[in-house]
């Protein structure tokens, strides 16, 4: 949770003193929206004023609504919410410039400003997302932050925008996912000869003549992840330990007995999602060998 903390709340941070410089003019333009050089109209610094208040006022709703998660006594869950988190910040972040946008965009078009002059503004939808047909550039100046933005008149545009939504909409489905590897019980079986060890899934299958040593063990030695899942109550992938190999795991840390399985290809540390299921699958073993 410390890890999760201290690379998601400088997320918040910088969008929001990036965001909070858009409130204020910049060359000819207010909230990315063109407007002549010598207009000040007291609707804009309204407008201003009130986009700095719902900007401060989602900006510590969001700083805030972190805290529970450090009381959540499944990580997964925990870590689900940090991401739901993320893209709320995407989005709440954003959406007092959208406002803002909107508003100075139909006050210029009460005003009749910038009629009759070569106006880029309508290219720009709220100010954030660049669709031009006409420009052979694929790329331009961003008109919100920094550095540039792609063109989504272009083909390449789209999928670039498509890929980045989807990246940003897979982190909580990626969160449900550990929910779902957390809560779902695992299982070792022996039945005709054949142990089968899973989750979600099947995850090994093991043929009991393959088998060349079996141990009921205690103790575990240190190992690390090289790839898999590793939660309070559930080891499961290829884990490595120093100096010995790698090793195929699926078992519950929290329980005491786990078997350790050697063929002349893998060696595996497998579990039942209890002791006693774990012990009679050993004994089982035992008995057919």
């Amino acid at each position: 949770m410390f890890f999760l903390t201290i690379v998601m709340y400088p997320v918040l941070l910088v969008l929001y003193f990036v965001m909070k410089t858009e409130g204020k003019r910049k060359e000819n333009r207010w909230f990315a929206v063109t407007m002549p050089g010598d207009i000040c109209d007291t609707e804009i610094t309204d407008i201003a004023s009130e986009y700095e208040k719902r900007l401060k006022r989602n900006f510590i709703v969001l700083l805030l609504v972190p805290i529970p998660f450090f009381f959540f006594p499944y990580f997964s869950i925990a870590l689900t919410f940090w991401m739901i988190w993320v893209c709320l910040i995407l989005i709440f972040t954003v959406t007092p410039f959208v406002w803002a946008n909107k508003k100075i965009m139909q006050i210029k078009q009460e005003k009749h400003l910038g009629e009759g002059t070569e106006d880029e503004d309508r290219y720009w939808k709220w100010g954030l997302i660049y669709y031009n047909p006409n420009d052979k550039n694929g790329i331009v100046t961003n008109r919100v932050g920094i550095g540039m933005t792609v063109n989504m008149a272009k083909p390449w545009g789209k999928a670039l925008y498509i890929f980045s939504l989807v990246v940003i909409l897979i982190l909580p489905v990626m969160g449900g996912w550990l929910i779902a590897e957390e809560f779902t019980p695992i299982y070792l079986e022996i039945e005709d000869g054949v142990i089968t060890a899973g989750q979600l899934w099947e995850n090994y299958r093991i043929m009991l003549s393959d088998i060349e040593e079996v141990k009921l063990v205690e103790e575990l030695p240190i190992m690390s992840k090289k790839s898999g899942s590793s939660l309070e109550n559930l080891q499961k992938g290829t884990f490595h330990v120093r100096n010995v190999g790698d090793f195929e795991t699926l078992y519950n840390p929290r329980n005491q007995y786990v078997i350790y399985i050697r063929t002349a290809d893998e060696e595996y540390y497998l579990g039942d999602a209890s002791d006693e299921g774990t012990k009679n699958v050993y004994n089982g073993i035992i008995k057919m060998q």
